[in-house]
């Protein structure tokens, strides 16, 4: 097995995301579902 079969997680705050984001650059994993939100 590879290593890049693992599973990463990453619990981001309100506050992070918010500054992804604005930056223009920020991919949220909710649930599984992988939202893209990029401007």
């Amino acid at each position: 097995m590879s290593k890049g079969n693992e599973r990463v997680l990453k619990v981001l705050s309100r506050e992070d995301i918010s500054n992804l984001i604005r930056k223009g650059n920020a991919i949220v994993i909710y649930e599984d579902k992988v939202l893209n939100l990029t401007s």
